[in-house]
């Protein structure tokens, strides 16, 4: 959750004869929306964007259900909520090395070789489970919810306003956590973010000492990005700090900037959902003989400070 303290698709085809480029899988996010966001059209305008964003960003050929709702707490940006199941770190393990996909992923599984994890079960959001291709089970419905101060953001992701945050990534962030970017730190049962959680030295880490420095890291030797260790207190554990240039995923926001998801989607990656290869070239997507091409291109298309903060 985050809270505020204060604080075309286009087609181009040219052939004598007829060929197509492969679909991608299609990662679908069912978005329901209610009366405050339907009934404001640059509001939902802005979630439509947001819910296309991933669906460029990821292919796993999964659909996950997210209600978003408007909410009027004062000093809370956005929320969210995700039906969670739980199942051995093994299953996650298995699955994990059955989808290396990335570069990230690669030197991920190669970490988690040399230094095993070793916690008994891990928790995992629904959403989470499918793009892992595991068994969801009966975890409840929808998959998650979203709720979103929109009073507090600005809209459309383009034209920042002074001491408003950007709507954009404020949804990003409670999306990402629906997703699975969150940690169980605090709780009796570690989620898959946790797996990349390490110390500053290199040590994997469930600690919820606030003396400590921890970060996301991918290979156990390089912090990514460091994460916020005053859970509760002052947002989610599985946020990130505070940080300059603003990221998605900051416990708290900046106000009267655009934010853009970054870091959060080599976490997404590495905990099992498969981003999308750059588009290529034109010239290079599909060439059959001589004046036979086709080419497919598809293109479609946060939260509060004076200082705000982020829970779940």
């Amino acid at each position: 959750m985050l809270s505020l303290i204060c604080t075309r698709r286009a087609l181009s085809l040219c052939a004598v004869g007829l060929v197509f480029a492969p679909a991608a899988p299609a990662f679908v996010i069912n978005a329901t929306y209610d009366a405050g966001i339907t009934g404001n059209a640059a509001v939902k305008n802005t979630l439509d964007s947001v819910i296309a964003f991933y669906g460029s960003t990821f292919t796993d050929n999964i659909s996950i259900d997210i209600n978003f709702e408007t909410i009027t707490t004062s000093g809370i940006l956005g929320h969210s909520s995700a039906s969670n199941g739980v199942t051995s770190y093994g299953a996650i393990h298995n699955a994990l090395i059955a989808d290396v996909k990335s570069d990230d992923d690669v030197a991920a599984m190669a970490q988690i070789a040399a230094s095993p994890y070793s916690e008994g079960n891990m928790v995992a959001t629904k959403a989470n489970f499918r793009a892992l291709g595991l068994s969801v089970g009966n975890f409840g419905s929808p998959d998650g919810t979203v709720g979103l101060n929109t009073a507090a953001c600005f809209y459309g992701h383009a034209n920042p306003v002074a001491n408003k945050f950007d709507l954009y990534s404020v949804a990003c962030h409670e999306i990402d956590e629906v997703l699975g970017t969150g940690s169980g730190i605090g709780g009796n049962t570690a989620a898959v973010a946790d797996i990349y959680r390490y110390t500053d030295t290199g040590a994997r880490t469930f600690s919820t000492s606030t003396a400590i420095h921890t970060g996301f890291s991918i290979d156990g030797s390089h912090q990514i990005v460091e994460y916020n260790q005053f859970g509760r207190t002052v947002g989610d554990w599985g946020d990130w700090k505070l940080n300059s240039p603003a990221q998605v995923q900051d416990f708290q926001g900046t106000p009267g900037v655009v934010i853009n998801p970054n870091n959060e989607l080599r976490l997404l990656d590495v905990i099992g959902y498969d981003r999308a290869a750059p588009v290529p070239e034109p010239a290079s997507v599909l060439t059959l003989g001589v004046g036979i091409v086709a080419v497919l291109v598809r293109r479609r298309g946060r939260r509060a400070a004076c200082v705000a903060t982020v829970s779940k």
